[in-house]
């Protein structure tokens, strides 16, 4: 598994997230996206994924919950005009002194 950030937050956050991808080639975009949210319970949510205006970044809202001291795992999956696919993960440490 390639986790390509982290961050802390406090239970109750909920944020976007972006992911970027530098290796699409010119005039190939992101057609589908979709986010998967795994720990060792339910409570951190994915309320929406969606594929950036320009069609070069996934959007990702999550949170809104979370376990203090649980870490979940947020899988990005695409799939890009040119029939490639890609996973990438974020992980997510909930923390109620985090920022």
């Amino acid at each position: 598994m390639a986790v390509i950030g982290s961050v802390t937050l406090p239970p109750e956050s909920k944020r976007w997230y972006t992911v970027s991808y530098p290796w699409l080639s010119d005039g190939e975009t992101i057609s589908s996206v979709t986010c998967e949210s795994t720990g060792d319970d339910a409570a951190f949510v994915v309320h929406d994924a969606v594929v950036s205006d320009d069609g070069l970044q996934a959007k990702i809202l999550a949170g809104g919950a979370g376990t203090d001291g649980t870490t979940y795992t947020l899988a990005v999956s695409i799939v890009t005009s040119a029939d490639q696919e890609s996973v990438d993960h974020i992980e997510v440490t909930i923390d109620s002194e985090g920022s």
